[in-house]
């Protein structure tokens, strides 16, 4: 199904999260930290990146503003986990720009109900993409279409009027 980047480390969770999600059919690539987690996610390029908040390396914060200032990574659905219940860490990473916000311990029906979640946004997010690109080239196609009518109706009247001359024209020869 989808390709998740995990980022965790805790060993115990980290286990869950991979069983969890590969029961439900995704491939899953796992990290212990954000440095390692950035790589995989730079290289593969995922469908989804699940990441604990508190890692070493990069935190979960340092990796979401990371994959959120980068050119093609910018819209992957991204999933912060954490032990912080703090107001303001649920706040600091939703204005990081992350999807959802799960805490720790993490309940793998509530875990596989906000992958579900971001990736159906996301394929909802490509469907209404791919509907706006269709409008658009059929929108310039019939542009196209109407300007080479336009073009082919006067160079039309242009070659008439040049092989057979206006009334006009022949009453000033006699």
């Amino acid at each position: 199904m989808a390709l998740i980047v995990v980022a965790e480390d805790d060993a115990g969770t980290l286990r869950l999260i991979q069983a969890a999600l590969h029961l439900q059919g995704h491939a899953v690539l796992t990290a212990n930290n954000g440095q390692s987690a950035w790589l995989e996610i730079r290289q593969y390029k995922p469908d989804l990146v699940v990441s604990d908040i508190n890692m070493p390396g990069l935190t979960g914060f340092e990796l979401l503003k990371a994959v959120r200032d980068h050119d093609t990574l910018l819209h992957t659905p991204f999933i912060l986990l954490t032990s912080l219940q703090e107001r303001r860490d649920m706040r600091q990473g939703m204005t990081l720009g992350a999807d959802d916000y799960l805490t720790k311990p993490v309940h793998p029906h509530e875990l596989v109900n906000a992958v579900a979640a971001q990736l159906n946004r996301q394929t909802m997010r490509a469907a209404a993409l791919e509907i706006q690109v269709k409008d658009a080239v059929s929108e310039a196609l019939d542009e196209q279409a109407w300007t080479l009518h336009e073009q082919y109706e006067q160079r039309l009247a242009r070659e008439l009027s040049e092989q057979w001359p206006g009334e006009n024209q022949g009453d000033q020869a006699l």
